[in-house]
């Protein structure tokens, strides 16, 4: 299937099809109420859309050869209907000449076209399963439109019948892929069309051309992508490509589910979308995977009833079928849950070498497949499925958004105990991650809307002075009050008194949440309470603050719902609130909706309570992302209840109130690459980020001029004025009486402060730049190894021999072909960081060492070699990049690149760090060298260092900081800097890394200084800066020859020479040379300058040793 190379939006029209196509049913259905002049005559046009709905209903017409009316099957014998309306005859039972029989097997079905909110009694069924459980009935399917809940009794009545019972609802029928527009009310005996097939889009077709290409060279691989970026249908897309691989034109697939409520959607989709022959089995557990249990923990599942492909228990039926069908015909499609896996097995024996191995098992869900077997434990039905000898496949794929990876601490323990662990990193049970696309990427590509997190705070007194009453709280806590009045807070985008919250353009409150607590009875009481919060006490209509407005409607569901249940609350949430006020529709559970349940568009996820793990996080946060036509962001609602009074760093320390929110942030930063920059920028930015945002809720509104203040222009008769000022009041909507609100003893903004302080700490990585070190140096190897490869031919040979010769005329002749390769390996990583660093900066094209360097390279690979082997640290790149760029000044980008610069060295190059000392002066050091200086050059000369014909040099620059601080300490005036930029500042580095980050960082200071003087020069190189030895310019007493390509860098050496130097900064290079002869790292020497500290300082030493004269620190 072709992909389209546009956008997502070319399968929006198909999302947008399939909502008219429902709403077109729904049509259908009030017309037939409308029009119909009997009971009998709406009956029967109910009929002829059902049996529609048999014959090409994708599900359904891969079980049906033939759909007839009662009157119509040969074994009514003209009997009148008393309980089945139409009969169905299966593909497996149609007689081969295609004659029917009454003794042909048959699928009995009933038609009942309810109204609305009918609630299906026992009597309703009991003629039907009377007369249904006759031969030659098999099994029946009950169709009805009542869209609520059954009676007790009517379900237990279709529960382990012998003859089973499917159960069709209008979810069922709303959803499926016939057109109900092109359903003609007036002729229905014409057959409406189907909708269209979704196209696979750019992301999709990657995702499947890396798999396949993946299973040429492995067994097993990982398919990551994140919630609702169309992983089932990519699945079903490789499933095709097995079936149209080689001369077979077949495959036979298994794909396992660890739910029946998952089973039943991606049969729905398969059979919606495939485009080859299909044939499909479902198989569930004999210990009833939907059978309802308190440790079940509100996990969503629906019954087999509720299966459109009625599923099978038992191995011989399984393995009879198989073995019967042709192998070779399109694709063959076992759906199973995990749980059931023991009758594949068992399947699996009883066929013998009658059956046919997988050709491909797909295992969904895969993060469920993780865990731990002690060596004298059985496996679990979900970790057994990685054992081939058990499951006879060719190939695994494993599907997930959120891989599951244990840490070393429990691999160890594990290991310690004996313990066979499945992690999703071990790449012997789950093979390599063929394909990965992240929540980030998915976001920048326009698959998934963005999202924001909002963490509410809400002082608990101001729930308090709410109610008049401590009754009107009902059974909520103070702190569950205070919690969710934060949420309808956050609902309305409502704007308090004392914070600068801002949700930019994206002003309308929201329209759809989700609110995931801590278990059922936690959430039938939000479901009751929260609207009564809402609509008594916060909602109001009166005033002029729109955001007040908000009502909410909420609902409960959970997993012992079953699927008419909750599918009728899906609709709830779904269908369009009123517009005659803004209405947000919450459906409020502990777990059922977050895994593998299909949802509606959401605005919003509230968590009221800690989840259980961070997949549950993720997989309730994958909810909200979804697209839809006009949607800006989705929102993660954190509410915490903070008690009256206390400073915020006190209640931030308090981790039973906050565990929600450091969860729910490392849960998303652990799974969105751009959200984990985000988090590790915080404490290098000035501005606060975006995507977070910290309130705190307050109830007062801002005041007129006329209510806060003193005087007559208040109406006081008081020759005085009144000095009474009314803090803030709220009418209540239900009873006008006005409320009185405090403001906190404790600025927002010291709040606002203190979360994002604690975020840093609670959330961010403390090794997040050593973790780019570690990469740096594998990095750094590979390069390396490339150069020496290629130097090996004649020709680069001599070029770089050039290269070396150019290195030791400017730098220090004791520059050897090792060092020289190592700096073109540290050129090769660092220009892609400096060109996402600072992309509208022109320095690694324009500065003379970088030219010199790159042109090195070009010549030694013109093949672009060095393209090719960057090409896998694309991602390492671009994530550093992400990294880079989250952070918002310039002052944090210097942090960085001081921190990268040091553990580049730590991890990449530890033996040139310490041969060459490269140590940090700090700030405050830096600037009392300076000022010192200044005030001595005053002193004794009568001049300042800003003064034309003053030349400064720092001639250890490290990362450039005395030169960056001189530039920003004033001690230069805005009608100095120019000139004494462009001509009377020199700087020397010996360290290619640490001569581009003090290139880069002095031209990004002096333009930002300009820019502020009004300015606007663009790039600016720095024209005092060079590559160079500063001890060895001593050893050349003549000028040095322009040569190759440092001919620019060598021209700056000259005109240094030529400079009158009038001052010295600098902090001197700390090393004493090698501690071991075999560390083969020695100092380099310098013999004149060496020769002149013997004549001084030795000669007049009367030290024994005195090889410490000759240190570095010593020798500047």
């Amino acid at each position: 299937m072709e992909a389209n190379p546009e956008t997502p939006a070319v399968n929006d029209q198909a999302i947008a099809e399939q909502g008219a196509s429902a709403a077109a049913f729904d049509r259908l259905l009030a017309q037939y109420r409308g029009s119909a002049r009997s009971q009998r005559e709406k009956g029967n046009l109910f009929e002829q859309l059902v049996r529609a709905y048999l014959r090409l209903d994708s599900q359904m017409r891969l079980q049906f050869a033939r759909v007839y009316a009662w009157r119509d099957w040969p074994g009514a014998a003209g009997r009148p209907d008393t309980g089945i309306d139409l009969v169905a005859i299966e593909h497996r039972d149609m007689p081969s000449d295609g004659e029917v029989t009454p003794d042909t097997p048959a699928v009995a079905v009933q038609c009942k076209f309810y109204a609305p909110q009918t609630k299906i009694q026992k009597e309703h069924l009991d003629s039907f399963l009377s007369e249904s459980g006759k031969e030659p009935f098999k099994r029946r399917i009950f169709v009805e439109t009542t869209g609520v809940a059954w009676s007790q009794n009517a379900e237990a009545a279709i529960q382990g019948q012998s003859k089973p019972v499917t159960r069709i609802g209008l979810t069922d029928l709303r959803a499926s892929n016939i057109d109900w527009k092109t359903y003609d009310f007036a002729t229905p005996e014409l057959s409406p069309t189907l909708q269209a097939h979704k196209r696979a889009l750019a992301h999709q077709t990657k995702a499947i051309n890396d798999v396949m290409t993946g299973f040429e060279t492995h067994d097993r691989g990982t398919l990551v992508m994140a919630c609702g970026t169309g992983k089932t249908f990519t699945s079903l897309q490789i499933a095709q490509k097995f079936a149209e691989r080689g001369d077979s034109a077949g495959a036979r697939i298994l794909f396992m589910v660890p739910s029946l409520a998952l089973m039943s959607q991606t049969m729905h989709e398969w059979a919606a979308e495939v485009s080859v022959p299909f044939t499909a089995w479902s198989v569930c557990s004999d210990t009833k995977v939907n059978r309802k249990r308190a440790d079940r923990d509100d996990i969503a599942d629906i019954a087999t009833m509720d299966l459109q492909i009625p599923p099978t228990t038992d191995a011989a039926s399984l393995a009879d079928s198989l073995t019967q069908a042709r192998p070779n015909e399109g694709l063959q499609v076992v759906f199973a849950t995990y749980q059931s896996i023991g009758v594949i097995h068992e399947a699996q024996v009883l066929a013998g070498e009658a059956w046919r191995d997988f050709d491909l098992v797909i295992c969904d869900e895969a993060h469920r497949t993780t865990g731990a077997k002690l060596a004298n434990e059985d496996e679990s039905a979900f970790t057994r499925i990685h054992d081939n000898t058990y499951i006879r496949a060719d190939k695994r794929l494993y599907m997930t958004a959120t891989p599951r990876i244990f840490n070393p601490a429990i691999k160890k323990a594990a290991r310690e105990k004996d313990a066979v662990l499945s992690s999703m990193d071990d790449q012997a049970i789950y093979g390599p991650v063929f394909h990965r696309l992240g929540f980030g990427q998915a976001v920048v590509g326009g698959l998934l809307t963005d999202y924001k997190v909002v963490v509410l705070q809400v002082p608990e007194d101001q729930i308090t002075s709410i109610f008049q009453q401590g009754d009107e709280y009902g059974e909520l806590s103070i702190p569950e009050a205070a919690k969710l009045a934060g949420c309808w807070n956050a609902l309305a985008k409502r704007k308090n008194s004392f914070t600068d919250t801002q949700y930019g353009d994206d002003t309308n409150p929201m329209r759809r949440a989700v609110a995931f607590v801590k278990d059922i009875k936690t959430s039938k009481l939000v479901a009751t309470e929260f609207q009564n919060l809402v609509n008594q006490h916060l909602q109001n209509l009166t005033n002029a603050d729109p955001s007040d407005n908000l009502a909410v409607q909420c609902r409960h569901v959970d997993g012992t719902m079953n699927a008419v249940q909750r599918g009728e609350a899906l609709d709830w949430l779904k269908a369009a609130p009123g517009e005659n006020y803004p209405v947000c529709r919450i459906l409020t559970n502990a777990r059922c909706l977050s895994e593998g349940v299909d949802v509606p568009t959401l605005d919003a996820v509230l968590f009221l309570n800690p989840r259980k793990s961070f997949v549950d996080v993720i997989q309730a946060v994958g909810r909200v992302m979804r697209r839809a036509p006009g949607k800006r962001f989705g929102y993660i609602i954190l509410p915490v209840a903070i008690p009256a009074g206390i400073a915020p760093e006190e209640a931030l320390n308090d981790n039973k109130r906050f565990e929600v929110v450091w969860q729910v942030l490392q849960a998303i930063r652990a799974h969105d690459e751009r959200f984990d920059a985000t988090i590790n920028a915080i404490e290098y930015n000035e501005s606060q980020p975006e995507n977070i945002i910290v309130d705190v809720l307050n109830f007062q509104k801002p005041q007129h001029p006329e209510v806060i203040g003193s005087g007559g222009g208040c109406g006081s008769d008081s020759g005085e004025g009144d000095t009474t000022q009314t803090v803030g009041t709220r009418t209540d909507s239900g009873t006008g009486t006005a409320r009185s609100f405090q403001p906190s003893m404790f600025p927002a903004s010291q709040w606002k402060d203190a979360v994002y302080s604690k975020i840093v700490k609670k959330v961010g990585n403390r090794l997040y730049w050593d973790d780019w070190s570690k990469d740096i140096g594998k990095i750094a190897s590979r390069y390396i190894s490339l150069i020496e490869t290629l130097l090996q031919d004649e020709v680069n040979s001599d070029y770089f021999g050039q290269f070396v010769d150019a290195l030791q005329k400017t730098l220090n002749p004791g520059i050897d072909r090792k060092q020289a390769i190592d700096m073109l390996a540290q050129h090769l990583i660092t220009k892609p960081l400096f060109d996402a660093m600072f992309p509208d900066q022109e320095f690694t094209s324009q500065n003379p060492v970088s030219h010199a360097m790159q042109g090195i390279l070009d010549r030694l690979a013109e093949n672009q070699v060095f393209e090719t082997e960057r090409e896998p640290l694309e991602k390492f790149y671009q994530t550093m990049t992400e990294k880079i760029r989250a952070i918002d000044n310039l002052a944090g980008k210097q942090e960085i690149m001081r921190t990268l610069y040091d553990k580049f060295f730590s991890k990449a190059f530890p033996k040139l760090g310490d041969r060459l000392g490269i140590v940090f002066t700090p700030v405050p050091v830096v600037d009392y060298i300076l000022h010192s200086a200044h005030e001595a050059l005053v002193k004794h000369f009568g001049k300042g260092l800003g003064d034309e014909g003053v030349a400064i040099i720092e001639p250890f620059l490290g990362t450039g900081t005395f030169i960056t601080r001189l530039l920003q300490s004033e001690l230069i005036s805005p009608e100095q800097l120019e000139h004494k930029y462009r001509h009377e500042i020199f700087a020397n580095e010996i360290v290619l890394l640490s001569y581009y980050i003090a290139s880069i960082n002095i031209e990004q200071v002096y333009r930002e200084i300009r820019l502020e003087q009004g300015i606007d020069e663009g790039y600016v190189e720095f024209p005092g800066i060079t590559l160079t030895d500063t001890f060895q310019l001593a050893e050349r007493q003549n000028q040095i020859p322009c040569i190759g390509d440092f001919q620019a860098n060598l021209e700056r050496v000259q005109a240094q020479r030529a400079a009158k130097i009038q001052v010295v900064v600098m902090n001197p290079p700390y090393s004493a040379g090698q501690k071991k002869a075999n560390d083969n790292n020695q100092n380099l020497k310098y013999p004149w300058l060496d020769g002149r500290i013997a004549d001084t300082y030795a000669a007049r030493s009367s030290a024994t040793n005195k090889n410490s004269l000759y240190d570095s620190y010593y020798r500047a």
